[in-house]
C-alpha cells in the first residue's frame, strides 16, 4: 500500500487488482489473504470516489468472514466497521449506525470496554453522532474514549491524541471555542514532542488548530500554522500528494476569508488541477474544491464563472453519491444561493426546497444542516417581500438551534440576527432591537469583541439606530466596527470597505458631507483595486458617492461619477451575459447592472441639466433592448462561426432550438401534461448550455460597444429629432427612498442641440389610454380621448424640444410599443392626428438603429406566401406554370366572393382559409415586376410550407407573409417569450398530427423559429396577419412580437399589425402600399406607409377611411 500512502492512486489500484487476482488463484475466493486483498481494493475504490465499485467488495468480505471466521472474529468486526464507515461516507447514516453499534457491543464483550479496538469503535460511533447532530450522545462517547485511553495508553499516546482532537472537534462544532483550543494545543504540542514537527499527525494537528483560529478570527495565527503544514508536506510528501493539496486548499480559504483574493485564486486553481490529475475529476475531494472555487468566484462577483462550477459539482455529486447525500445537498444549496445572489429567485426556490426536504428526511428536522436550509429559504422570502412566509421559518430555525446547540452557539446567534433583520425590514424596530442586542452581547462573550461576526452585529445595531433616527447612538458603533475591521481584516478587505461605506453614509445622512467624502473616496479607490471597477460592491460605493454629490448640490459631478458606474456596470453585465446559460440568465445578468442606470435616470429627472441629460441618453441608448441585441449577435455567430469548435456547437444549437420549439408545441397546444413539461425543461436546459458554450467558443462574440449621444445625433437626418422613451423609478437622493410607481421618461436628441431628458410622469396614469387607443385605433369618443390623453402625456411636454422637426424618430419603451402613434391627436378632429398632419413618424426598435450599419449588398427579389392551404403541406417549386395558373384561379374565386375573413388571432389551431390573400400576393407580385423588380417567388396552397421559409438560402429584398398570426397567452414559455407568437403556414391545422422531427416543419412558424433566419440583407418584412405587433411586454426589451423575431434575424424594417384585420381590405391596402413604395425610386417603406394611410383616411369609401382599417399597420425600423 506504499503507492497509496504516496498518493499514487493509479499505481495502487493496479497493484491491488493484481494482488487480488493472484490471491484468488493461489488461495481461493474465501481465504483470509484473499479477503484481505478484496478489502484493500475496496478501500482504494472508496478513497478514489468509486463508491459503486467499493460497496460490493466490502459486502463480499464481510459475508465471507462471517461464514468462515464467525460473526465475532476480529477480522469480521474490522470488515463490519469498514462497511459502516463506507455507509457513513456516502451519507447512509441509518445503515451505518447498527453496524457501528454491533462492532462496539461485540468488542466490549470479547475484548473488554477499554481495549484499544473497543475505544476506536467508541470514537467511530461518536463521530456518526456528531455528523447527525446528536452532540450530547457524541460528547459522552468522546469523553469515554479519551479518559480510557489516558488510563490505558497514557496521555501522549497517538491514539489518545486522536481522541483529544476528536473531543476538540466536537467543542468547535458546538461553538465551545474556549474548551476546544486547549485540547487542540495539547494534541499539537504532544505530537511535536513524541512524533516530531513534520510527522503527518503533527501537521494534521496544526491544521486543526489553524482551522479553529480562522473560525475565531485569529487569522495571523492561522496563517502561520497553515503555511508551516504546507511547506512541511511539500518537503516530506511532495507537491501533489493529496495531503499537500489539502494544505494548499486550506491556505486558499484563509486568504479568501481575509480578502487576499489575488493570493487565493492561484492556490484554488493549483489544488483543483492537482486533484483532477491525482484523484480524477469526479472524486468528492476534487468536487469539494470545485465548489469552493465557485464560491470564490461568487464572492468576487464573477457569477458567470461560478455557475458552471456549481453545476459541475452538483451533477457529479449526484452521480457519485446520489441525490440526497449531504455533500450533494450542499451543492444544491450553493447553486440556489448563486441564483438568489443574481436575482433568479424563481430558480433558487425549488433548489432550496429540495435541499430542505431532503435534509429533513436524511438528517432529521433539527439537524444544523437542516436548520441552515430553513434559514436559507426564509432568506429567499425576505428580499422578495414574502415576510409572512419568512418569519415562521426564521422562528423555527432559531428555536431549534436553541434546543440543539444552545442559546449562544454561533449558528443560534446567526438565527437571532436573521430574525432581527426581518423585524427591521418590516418596521418592527421595537422587536428587532432586543434581538440585535442579544446577538451582539453573546458574540462578544463567545467569539470576542473583535471577531468579524461580532462586528457584523455591531454594524447591524448601528443600522437600526440610524433607521430610527438615533444618530448619536449609531455613530460610535459604526466607528467601532470600522476600526476593528481594519485591525482584524486589514484596511482593504471588502468587509472593511463596506464598514467604511456605512460610516460615510451615516455622515452623509447627518449632513456632515466633508467627513463623508474622504471615506467614500477611500472605499471606492480600495474597492477598485481589490475587487475591480466593475464589481457590484464597487458600484454600490459609486452610487453612494454620487448621492453625496447630489446632496451637496453638485449634480454635474454626480453625473460624471454615475457615468463611470453606468459604463462599468454595463461592462460587468456584458461579461456575465457572455457566460450565462440561456435567454433568462442573460436577461438577469443585464438587469443586475441596473442600479447605476436607475440612479442616473432618477438624477436626470430630479436635477435636469445638460450633464444629467447626457447621462440619461447614455443609459437609454445602451440599455434598451440589449438582451435582444446580444441574442441577435449570438444567432449571427451561429450562422457564421469562425472556428471548428464553434461551428460544431452552432450546428447542435440549431437542432436543439428546433427540438425546443417542438417540445413547447406539445406543452402549449398539445395534451402532453407533466411529461411534456419535463421534456420542454430538458430541451430548454440543452439550448441554454449550448448558447453559453457557443458564446465562449468563438472570440468574435463580444459585448456591443457603448453608443454615445453624439454619434446618434450625428446620424440624424437634417430636420429630424429622436424621442427615445424609457421607463424608470424616481429616487429621492435625500431620503434615499425609491418611489413606488414607475415613470415614463424621454431622451430627446436633435442635430445642433444638447440632449434633453424629460420626466413625463407615472406610467399608471396613461396605461388606460394606451389600452383604449389600442382597442379602438382612434375610433369613437373613447379612441379620440385616448389619443388626446397620450399626446398630452407623451408629446406635448416635448414641444419646445421638437418644434420644427419634420421627422420624429420614436423608440417606444415597454407598453408604449403598443401605441399606434399615428393616432395621437391634439383635438377631437381627425385632421389633428399625426397621421393627417405634423411631422413624419418613424418607429425605431431602439435609438441605436440610427447608427446601425446597413449591409453592403441588399437582397434581391420578392418572396411572398399567401393563399395558404392550412390543411396540408406539400407541393413543388413556386415558379412553375402550375402555380401561376392555380393562383389565377384563386384570385378569380376571391373576387367573385363578397365574403371577407377576419384574419384569425389568439392562438387557435383551426385556421380558416383566407381567400383574399391570393389577391394580395398576386397584386404585389404584379406591382413588383412592373416596377422593374427582379424575381418574385410566390408560395401558395400546400406549397406555402414552413420549410420553404426556413430554408431560404438567399435573403430577398422583401419578404411578404399573408396569413394568420397568433399570440399565445401562457406562462409555459418561461423566459423565451418568442415562443408565444407565430404565423400559420401550410398544414397548420394538422400540427397535432405532424411528427415533431418532420424536416418540413409542423405548419406553425413560431417567433422563436424566425430568429435564426438570415435576413440581414432583407430591406423589408411584411407580416400581413392579425396582431403581429403584439406579444408579452417587457420594461427594457419592449414587446416580444413577431416584429422582434424578424428584427433579431436582421431585417431592416418590419411591417406588422396591432389589431385584427380584414383580409379583403388588407389585400387592397397592401397593393396600395407596394405601389407607393415601388413606383417612385428612392421612396422608403416608411414614406410609402404614411402616404397610403393618408390616402385611405381621405377615401370616400367608409370602409377604407375608418382609422380602425389602416391605423393597425405600423412599421418598425431596425436600421435607418
Amino acid at each position: 500500500m506504499q503507492a497509496y500512502r504516496d498518493g499514487d492512486y493509479t499505481t495502487a489500484l493496479d497493484l491491488a487488482r493484481q494482488m487480488l487476482v493472484l490471491a484468488e488463484a493461489a488461495f481461493g475466493p474465501e481465504h483470509p489473504d484473499t479477503l484481505r486483498s478484496v478489502n484493500n481494493l475496496a478501500v482504494l475504490y472508496q478513497s478514489t470516489g468509486r463508491y459503486e465499485d467499493a460497496e460490493p467488495l466490502f459486502r463480499r468480505v464481510l459475508e465471507a468472514q462471517e461464514r468462515v471466521l464467525g460473526p465475532e472474529h476480529s477480522d469480521t468486526l474490522i470488515s463490519a466497521n469498514n462497511l459502516a464507515a463506507y455507509y457513513e461516507a456516502t451519507g447512509r447514516y441509518e445503515e451505518a449506525k447498527p453496524l457501528f453499534r454491533r462492532v462496539l457491543e461485540t468488542r466490549e464483550r470479547v475484548l473488554g470496554p477499554e481495549h484499544s479496538d473497543t475505544l476506536m469503535s467508541v470514537n467511530n460511533l461518536a463521530f456518526l453522532y456528531l455528523r447527525t447532530g446528536r452532540y450530547g450522545d457524541a460528547e459522552v462517547l468522546f469523553r469515554r474514549a479519551l479518559e480510557a485511553q489516558e488510563r490505558v495508553l497514557g496521555p501522549e499516546h497517538s491514539d489518545t491524541l486522536v481522541s483529544v482532537i476528536n473531543l476538540a472537534t466536537l467543542y468547535e462544532a458546538t461553538g465551545r471555542y474556549g474548551e476546544a483550543e486547549p485540547l487542540f494545543r495539547r494534541a499539537l504540542e504532544a505530537s511535536e514532542r513524541v512524533l516530531g514537527q513534520e510527522h503527518p499527525f503533527t501537521l494534521s494537528s496544526g491544521r486543526s488548530l489553524a482551522g479553529l483560529y480562522q473560525a475565531t478570527g485569529r487569522y495571523g495565527d492561522a496563517e502561520v500554522l497553515f503555511r508551516r503544514a504546507l511547506e512541511a508536506r511539500e518537503r516530506v510528501l511532495g507537491p501533489e500528494h493529496p495531503e499537500t493539496i489539502g494544505s494548499v486548499h486550506s491556505l486558499a480559504g484563509l486568504y479568501q476569508a481575509t480578502g487576499r483574493y489575488g493570493e487565493a485564486e492561484p492556490l484554488y486553481r493549483r489544488a483543483l488541477e492537482a486533484f483532477e490529475r491525482v484523484l480524477g475529476p469526479e472524486h468528492p475531494d476534487t468536487l469539494g474544491i470545485v465548489n469552493n472555487l465557485a464560491l470564490f468566484y461568487q464572492a468576487t462577483g464573477r457569477y458567470g464563472e461560478a455557475e458552471p462550477l456549481f453545476r459541475r459539482a452538483l451533477e457529479a455529486f449526484e452521480r457519485a453519491l446520489g441525490p440526497e447525500h449531504p455533500d450533494t445537498l450542499t451543492s444544491v444549496n450553493n447553486l440556489a444561493a448563486l441564483y438568489q445572489a443574481t436575482g433568479r429567485y424563481g430558480e433558487a426556490e425549488p433548489l432550496y426546497r429540495r435541499a430542505l426536504e431532503a435534509r429533513e428526511r436524511v438528517l432529521g428536522p433539527e439537524h444544523p444542516d437542516t436548520l441552515t436550509s430553513v434559514n436559507n429559504l426564509a432568506f429567499l422570502y425576505h428580499p422578495t417581500g414574502r415576510y409572512g412566509e419568512a418569519e415562521p421559518l426564521f422562528r423555527r430555525a432559531l428555536e431549534a438551534f436553541e434546543r440543539a446547540l444552545g442559546p449562544e452557539h454561533p449558528d443560534t446567534l446567526t438565527s437571532v440576527n436573521n430574525l432581527a433583520g426581518l423585524y427591521e425590514a418590516t418596521g418592527r424596530y421595537e422587536d428587532a432591537e432586543p434581538l440585535y442586542r442579544r446577538a451582539l452581547e453573546a458574540r462578544e462573550r463567545v467569539l470576542g469583541p473583535e471577531h468579524p461576526d461580532t462586528l457584523t452585529s455591531v454594524n447591524n445595531l448601528a443600522g437600526l439606530y440610524e433607521a430610527t433616527g438615533r444618530y448619536g447612538e449609531a455613530e460610535p458603533l459604526y466607528r467601532r466596527a470600522k476600526e476593528a475591521f481594519e485591525r482584524v481584516l486589514g484596511s482593504e478587505h471588502p468587509v472593511t470597505l463596506r464598514s467604511v461605506n456605512n460610516l460615510a453614509g451615516h455622515y452623509a445622512a447627518t449632513g456632515r458631507y466633508g467627513e463623508a467624502e474622504p471615506l467614500y473616496r477611500r472605499a471606492l479607490e480600495a474597492s477598485e483595486r481589490v475587487l475591480g471597477p466593475e464589481h457590484p460592491n464597487t458600484l454600490t460605493i459609486v452610487n453612494s458617492l454620487a448621492a453625496l454629490r447630489i446632496a451637496q448640490g453638485r449634480p454635474a459631478e454626480a453625473a460624471a461619477i454615475l457615468e463611470q458606474g453606468v459604463i462599468a456596470s454595463g461592462r460587468w453585465a456584458g461579461q456575465e451575459a457572455d457566460s450565462a446559460s440561456g435567454a433568462g440568465q442573460r436577461r438577469a445578468a443585464l438587469e443586475r447592472a441596473g442600479t447605476s442606470a436607475a440612479a442616473a435616470l432618477a438624477l436626470a429627472a430630479q436635477a435636469p441639466s445638460a450633464e444629467t441629460a447626457d447621462l440619461a441618453a447614455l443609459v437609454v441608448l445602451n440599455r434598451k433592448g440589449l438582451a435582444g441585441e446580444r441574442e441577435a449577435a449570438l444567432l449571427r455567430l451561429a450562422r457564421s462561426a469562425e472556428t471548428e469548435e464553434a461551428r460544431r456547437i452552432a450546428t447542435e444549437l440549431l437542432v436543439a432550438r428546433r427540438n425546443l420549439t417542438a417540445a413547447f408545441r406539445q406543452v402549449a397546444f398539445g395534451d402532453g401534461g407533466a411529461a411534456a413539461e419535463q421534456i420542454f425543461q430538458l430541451a430548454t436546459e440543452r439550448v441554454d448550455g449550448l448558447e453559453r458554450d457557443l458564446a465562449l467558443a468563438d472570440p468574435t462574440y463580444r459585448a456591443p460597444r457603448d453608443i454615445t449621444a453624439e454619434a446618434v445625433t450625428a446620424s440624424l437626418p437634417p430636420g429630424a429629432a429622436l424621442i427615445d422613451y424609457t421607463l424608470f423609478t424616481p429616487y429621492d437622493f435625500e431620503t434615499r427612498i425609491w418611489a413606488e410607481d414607475r415613470h415614463v421618461g424621454a431622451v430627446v436628441l436633435r442635430p445642433g442641440a444638447t440632449a434633453v431628458f424629460v420626466d413625463l410622469g407615472p406610467l399608471a396614469e396613461i396605461q388606460p389610454a394606451i389600452e383604449n387607443l389600442g382597442a379602438t385605433l382612434g375610433m369613437g369618443d373613447r379612441g379620440k380621448i385616448a389619443g388626446m390623453t397620450l399626446h398630452r402625456a407623451l408629446l406635448a411636454p416635448l414641444d419646445a424640444h421638437i418644434a420644427g422637426a419634420e421627422t420624429l424618430f420614436i423608440s417606444p419603451a415597454g407598453p408604449l410599443g403598443l401605441i399606434p402613434f399615428d393616432m395621437l391627436r391634439t383635438s377631437p378632429s381627425d385632421q389633428s392626428t399625426l397621421a393627417a398632419s405634423g411631422p413624419a413618424i418613424r418607429l425605431l426598435a431602439t435609438g441605436r438603429a440610427l447608427v446601425a450599419k446597413a449591409p453592403e449588398v441588399t437582397g434581391q427579389g420578392l418572396v411572398a406566401f399567401g393563399a395558404i392551404d392550412y390543411e396540408q403541406a406539400g407541393g413543388s417549386t413556386s415558379t412553375s406554370a402550375d402555380t401561376a395558373e392555380t393562383l389565377l384561379a384563386l384570385v378569380e374565386r376571391a373576387r367573385a366572393s363578397d365574403v371577407a375573413s377576419m384574419i384569425q388571432a389568439g392562438g387557435q389551431q383551426d385556421f380558416a382559409p383566407l381567400a383574399h390573400t391570393a389577391v394580395e400576393i398576386d397584386a404585389i407580385a404584379r406591382i413588383w415586376r412592373e416596377a422593374g423588380g427582379d424575381t418574385a417567388d410566390l408560395y401558395i396552397g400546400a406549397n406555402a410550407r414552413e420549410a420553404r421559409l426556413t430554408s431560404l438560402t438567399t435573403a430577398p429584398r422583401a419578404l411578404h407573409l399573408a396569413t394568420h398570426g397568433f399570440v399565445k397567452e401562457t406562462e409555459a414559455a418561461g423566459a423565451r417569450a418568442a415562443l408565444l407568437t407565430g404565423i400559420a403556414l401550410a398544414g397548420a391545422n394538422r400540427m397535432a398530427e405532424t411528427e415533431t422531427s418532420s424536416a418540413s416543419g409542423d405548419g406553425v412558424l413560431f417567433g422563436y423559429e424566425i430568429e435564426p433566419l438570415d435576413l440581414a440583407r432583407t430591406e423589408l418584412v411584411v407580416v400581413s396577419a392579425c396582431e403581429t405587433g403584439l406579444g408579452r411586454v417587457d420594461t427594457t426589451e419592449g414587446v416580444y412580437s413577431l416584429a422582434r423575431g424578424f428584427r433579431l434575424a436582421g431585417a431592416g424594417a418590419v411591417l406588422v399589425t396591432l389589431k385584427q384585420i380584414d383580409d379583403a381590405l388588407t389585400a387592397d391596402f397592401m397593393a396600395d402600399f407596394y405601389q407607393a413604395w415601388l413606383s417612385t425610386p428612392g421612396t422608403t417603406p416608411t414614406q410609402a406607409l404614411k402616404f397610403t394611410k393618408q390616402n385611405w383616411a381621405k377615401s370616400s369609401d367608409p370602409r377604407r377611411s375608418r382609422s380602425s382599417t389602416w391605423a393597425a399597420f405600423i412599421l418598425i425600423e431596425n436600421r435607418v
